[in-house]
């Protein structure tokens, strides 16, 4: 997917920032293509809970309202 090492010895790295996703098929490809092949993550302490209920197995519905934010703080807890 990537080389660790380009062709001057240069050290190439792989940030992926989150977005919205309507689709549940599109998240899963996402997280299995791009998220586990990253060297580093942006996201924001609703797409880490989303994650985290992704890998937990318990996101069901990507576009389900959540009648509170998580907290940072709560998040980090959970990681």
């Amino acid at each position: 997917m990537k080389k660790d090492v380009g062709p001057n010895g240069e050290h190439h790295l792989l940030h992926v920032e989150f977005g919205h996703f309507s689709s549940l098929d599109h998240f899963k490809l996402f997280e299995k293509y791009a998220v586990r092949g990253a060297d580093s993550l942006g996201m924001n302490e609703v797409e880490m809970q989303m994650i985290l209920d992704f890998w937990r197995g318990s996101l069901e519905d990507i576009n389900e309202e959540k009648s509170t934010t998580p907290s940072l703080t709560n998040v980090l807890e959970m990681t």
